[in-house]
């Protein structure tokens, strides 16, 4: 008979990647999710300005910065100008900074999940994350929050670190944190505020608490001492004069529901917007009574952090990113924690229609609160393009447009091949494009062609834009109106958020013949 042998044999070990690695893979399709759906999403106005505005030097953003004349701090706008300068500023990749800090800092914020509730934990922040409908169109914006969205994740992480291990290399790396973030936005100041409070809710019975928040405090405010004046003048500027707490507490709920639903279903859809606000109040209930410590604390820490800013009068959707990244460790940990088991269904559950409606939404594209996203810039600029070998001008005055015809125009600048330069008509200079007031002031000229492009905000009457037309109207022969993309919402906005400068279309264009053959002998002459 052949002999066996006792001693069994042990299979090879195999070979697994990190679970750090691993993890981040839903982070990836995610990624490129967001990289083959930009061209859907337009490009929003604040993206315009910031990208035209960080074409200017380092030194000019920072005495831009130093004189007031931007409402946030540079670190972002200092890392957008070198990627620019990088890229030239290709069309394709002016979003992939922030989509590439959004999935960095859902990235960390697994790492800070684990830390209070284990793998499993952290593999249920990327999953919420990567299924998160509100991220999916934010998180892409190259406005800096996404920025600073990476930072307070990593500010997160470092400080719970510390409080693992707490030791003086983990202590610097939640000061360098908190630095980044207080350079990058100056709401950064109340994160960093709150996180000093858990740290004396957490050690206030151990020795030296009070030298080392004291001596961390210290070195936070000499570092900042460049902005220190800025800042107090921004804090002024907001919290002057009074808000009416009616529009305050909607505007407060509205982006607690569009944290967790997104911008694609607005409240006044009362069919499917109604099951998605029961299951956001249920998840903000739920979450509260199954988190303990300090999860429950950084729950706590974003709802008071959204009625701050509620108070300040600063609370935007585009903003939530602020906060966001406390309101998804606490669900996480809560999922990813094996306690009451029934009340983590619920959650669960609660969080699953409330994604599932606002990713319905984004397929179906019709019941969003805002139209922002889908406003056909790209194709009103392409025909102004088009028009401009027809001799046209072009009056208008939204930086998207703007933003929009400067790519195609590809207006000539020092740089051969072209590189983006700045956003007509201000920072790029064309003798066919203009602003109204700059068209006003340069003697109303006028063209063969006039293309005049009214977009958000309004109003309709009593600006340099309809001053425009009105004169316009009477000068040229010839007028074509169009309106586009029109708000289903705009009466409901007005009687429960009204916002100034809504208009129910978001975009009107006045296409006008001014050739000498059709232009009637109006009261005044062309050079009116």
């Amino acid at each position: 008979m052949p002999q066996t042998s006792s001693t069994p044999v042990r299979p090879l070990p195999a070979r697994a990647l990190p679970a750090a690695f691993t993890d981040a893979f839903p982070l990836l399709i995610l990624g490129f999710a967001m990289l083959y759906s930009n061209p859907l999403l337009t490009m929003q106005d604040g993206e315009a300005l910031s990208l035209s505005r960080e074409t200017q030097p380092l030194w000019g953003i920072w005495a831009l910065t130093r004189s007031g004349g931007q409402n946030h701090p540079p670190a972002y706008d200092f890392l957008l100008h070198i990627w620019l300068w990088l890229t030239g500023g290709a069309f394709d990749w002016l979003r992939l900074p922030s989509i590439a800090f959004f999935l960095a800092g859902l990235w960390l914020l697994s790492r800070a999940a684990r830390r209070i509730g284990g793998a499993t934990s952290a593999i249920t922040l990327i999953l919420l994350g990567a299924l998160w409908p509100y991220g999916f169109h934010f998180g892409r914006l190259a406005n800096g929050y996404s920025f600073a969205f990476l930072l307070i994740s990593g500010l997160t992480w470092a400080y719970l670190c510390y409080c693992d291990l707490p030791t003086a290399a983990n202590w610097t790396v939640v000061c360098l944190f908190g630095l980044a973030l207080v350079y990058t936005n100056y709401f950064g100041w109340a994160l960093v505020g709150l996180l000093g409070a858990d740290d004396w809710l957490r050690h206030r019975k151990q020795p030296g608490l009070y030298r080392r928040l004291l001596v961390s405090a210290t070195i936070l405010i000499v570092a900042y001492a460049p902005l220190w004046r800025v800042f107090l003048h921004e804090l002024a500027q907001t919290t002057r004069g009074g808000h009416s707490w009616r529009p305050l507490l909607l505007n407060a709920f509205f982006n607690v529901y569009a944290l967790l639903v997104s911008d694609s279903v607005a409240p006044w859809f009362w069919r499917i917007s109604v099951p998605a606000a029961l299951a956001v109040a249920s998840c903000c209930t739920v979450g509260f009574l199954v988190t303990r410590g300090p999860a429950r604390r950084f729950l706590l820490f974003s709802l008071l952090l959204v009625a701050l800013m509620a108070v300040l009068g600063i609370l935007r959707t585009e903003r939530l990113l602020l906060v966001a990244p406390w309101v998804l460790l606490p669900l996480a940990v809560a999922l990813g924690t094996p306690n009451r088991p029934q009340m983590i269904r619920v959650l669960a559950a609660s969080l699953l229609v409330a994604a599932g409606i606002g990713w319905y939404g984004v397929y179906r594209r019709q019941y969003y609160a805002s139209q922002q996203f889908f406003v056909p810039w790209p194709a009103i600029a392409a025909q102004a393009a088009g028009d401009f070998g027809q001799g046209s001008g072009v009056i208008g005055n939204s930086p998207s447009f703007f933003f929009y015809l400067t790519y195609a125009l590809k207006v000539p600048g020092p740089f051969m091949p072209w590189r983006f330069t700045g956003m007509l008509p201000r920072d790029a200079h064309s003798e066919n494009v203009w602003d109204p007031e700059d068209w006003i002031a340069a003697g109303r000229p006028i063209r063969s062609r006039m293309l005049w492009v009214r977009g958000m905000p309004g109003p309709d009457g009593g600006t340099p834009m309809a001053t425009a037309a009105e004169w316009l109207d009477h000068a040229c022969g010839d007028r074509s109106v169009h309106f586009l993309t029109r708000d289903p919402g705009y009466n409901l906005k007005q009687r429960y958020l009204p916002e100034p400068g809504d208009l129910v279309w978001q975009v009107e264009t006045h296409q006008y013949d001014c050739s000498p053959a059709v232009t009637p002998p109006a009261n005044g002459s062309k050079n009116q």
